[in-house]
């Protein structure tokens, strides 16, 4: 009995971090100063626009969490668009059969 109590306990105490990783607990919008310093790092890295974008987005930032969508959209020509399925199905079949 005594064993099972401290198992559980333990279990729990696991669940409850994970809930607050997951959830978010605890986290606050960025700081000025923490802008400033991925600021610095993106300026080495990155162009002026993409700093002005980071920019924004960590100013606005509320804390909590928020989506990305991915909408790229890319044109093939019509027979290329059909081999390139054809080889995706390939590979993908390759794989599954080893």
């Amino acid at each position: 009995m005594k064993i099972r109590i401290i198992t559980s306990s333990a279990y729990l105490v696991l669940f409850i971090i994970f809930l607050s990783w997951y959830e978010g607990w605890g986290i606050d919008p960025y700081t000025p100063e923490e802008i400033n310093n991925l600021a610095k790092k993106i300026e080495k890295e990155g162009s002026k626009e993409q700093l002005k974008n980071l920019r924004l987005l960590l100013e606005n930032d509320d804390g909590k969490e928020f989506f990305m969508l991915n909408l790229n959209r890319y044109e093939y020509a019509e027979n290329e668009k059909k081999r390139e399925r054809q080889n995706l199905i390939r590979n993908m079949v390759c794989l599954y059969l080893g």
